[in-house]
C-alpha cells in the first residue's frame, strides 16, 4: 500500500506541508459491514460487562445492533465502514 501512496502524496504535494500532532486518524482492520461484506463484524460486538462488582447499575445485555448502536465510543465520520472495503 504504501508504495501506491507515496507517489500520489509526492505527485500532489507543491509545498511543505507542516506536521499537526493535533489531528489524529484512527482506523481499524478488523470491521465488517453488512453493507459491503454482508454480515456485521465488531461493530455488533457483546456488550461489556459492569467491570466495578459493587456498582449496582444495570449493564444492556447481549449485542450491539448496528447501524444505529455500535460497539464504539465514538460513531466514525463515514459510518459503519467494512475495512475489506478498498473505498
Amino acid at each position: 500500500m504504501r508504495n501506491k501512496v507515496l507517489p500520489l502524496v509526492e505527485q500532489n504535494s507543491t509545498s511543505y506541508i507542516e506536521i499537526n500532532y493535533n489531528v489524529h486518524i484512527f482506523y481499524y482492520a478488523w470491521y465488517r459491514s453488512f453493507d459491503y461484506d454482508g454480515i456485521w463484524r465488531h461493530w455488533n460486538h457483546e456488550y461489556l460487562p459492569n467491570w466495578k462488582k459493587n456498582d449496582k447499575k444495570i449493564f444492556p445485555k447481549g449485542r450491539h445492533r448496528p447501524p444505529a448502536d455500535i460497539g464504539a465510543n465514538y460513531y466514525p465520520n463515514i459510518g459503519c465502514y467494512s475495512s475489506t472495503d478498498p473505498q
